[in-house]
């Protein structure tokens, strides 16, 4: 039940004669694919970035997504359960059995109750051997990340700025350390044979910004420590992303997406040395290195939500894979299939 800070018991007494004025069956929502699209407009254009998950998680708990609308014995109403005064502070003139109206009020309510304030913050356990499918579930490697969340409006577009940090503690090789035995044993540079408990840090700063209804850019940059081993990640150690979005709007298709993105992708020059010494990385490593450089991506997607599904067809372009100058460019498409439960 959603409730204002200033409400108290009394002010449901109208909630009978809203039960006996609106029957609330005939707001039940049909159209599976306006829906979803409603709720990702509304975690988009909130005040505080709100996640359209959380907005499904509400509207799951209050109203079963609108398939049980009626008043509650706490008087509350409508899709999102408000209490009558609640919906008058943040429901406007709109109708609280429409998904339409209430799912922004939902956000509303959420943003005005402190939501954009509040820092996430979580511990993760990692697997027993960097990048391998058994968990160490005694948490003797872990790692913690946090993360803090600005959000603004401009001229009322919405936009935030995150930053995440990382620690990841558990054994894992430097890379000149498997360097320098490669060069006694004379063979390729191992990581394995060179772990100890090691800590390896990180951070990125995201950037989000509307520039109308329909159209957004973001960004991101990121770092993490290059003399160590990634755990549980592909061997990046510097990051930036820039790119756009735009909703099929002028196409006359509102709830399609489509994007296109450009990537630098790096790794520091000791990894470099490590990879032409032989060693391999989860998904990088020729045997040598001989000619690196910056791994560049160019990508583009288009979003078509399917009823209750979502389909993206995907394209890259990537130059230099791997860090090597001697391989690609390369064209890599793919398609993906999601499915919220």
């Amino acid at each position: 039940m959603l409730t204002s800070p200033a409400e108290d018991a009394g002010t449901s007494e109208n909630s009978d004669e809203v039960e006996a004025s609106v029957d609330w069956r005939a707001f039940v929502p049909t159209d599976v694919a306006d829906h979803l699209a409603t709720m990702d407009r509304a975690a988009r254009e909130s005040n505080c970035g709100v996640p359209w998950q959380l907005l499904a998680a509400i509207a799951r708990v209050e109203s079963d997504f609108g398939r049980n609308m009626a008043t509650s014995s706490a008087g509350a109403i409508g899709y999102g359960q408000f209490l009558p005064s609640s919906w008058q502070a943040f429901g406007s003139s709109g109708n609280a059995y429409d998904y339409r109206a209430a799912l922004p009020a939902i956000a509303l309510y959420l943003c005005q109750s402190g939501l954009e304030r509040d820092p996430r913050a979580a511990l993760f356990a990692l697997s027993s051997v960097p990048n391998s499918a058994d968990l160490d579930t005694n948490f003797g490697q872990y790692q913690f990340v946090y993360e803090v969340e600005h959000r603004h409006a401009i001229r009322s577009l919405q936009g935030k700025t995150s930053l995440v940090g990382f620690v990841s503690r558990g054994r894992m090789g430097r890379f000149d350390d498997a360097i320098a035995l490669a060069e006694v044993t004379g063979e390729p540079a191992d990581i394995a044979a060179v772990r100890r408990y090691n800590t390896r840090p990180g951070i990125n700063v995201n950037v989000e910004q509307q520039l109308s209804s329909c159209a957004a850019v973001f960004g991101r940059v990121g770092w993490a420590n290059g003399d160590l081993e990634p755990y549980e990640f592909t061997d990046v150690d510097r990051t930036a992303t820039v790119g756009a979005s735009f909703a099929g709007t002028r196409w006359e298709r509102p709830s399609d997406t489509i994007a296109i993105a450009t990537v630098l992708n790096e790794i520091s020059p000791i990894h470099r040395a490590f990879f032409n010494a032989g060693g391999l990385g989860i998904l990088v490593g020729d045997g040598q290195l001989p000619h690196p450089g910056t791994e560049r991506i160019l990508e583009a997607f288009y979003r078509v939500p399917l009823g209750s599904w979502q389909v993206t067809a995907d394209y890259q372009f990537v130059v230099n894979p791997g860090y090597n100058r001697d391989r690609g460019p390369v064209s890599v498409f793919a398609a993906r299939l999601h499915k919220q439960f």
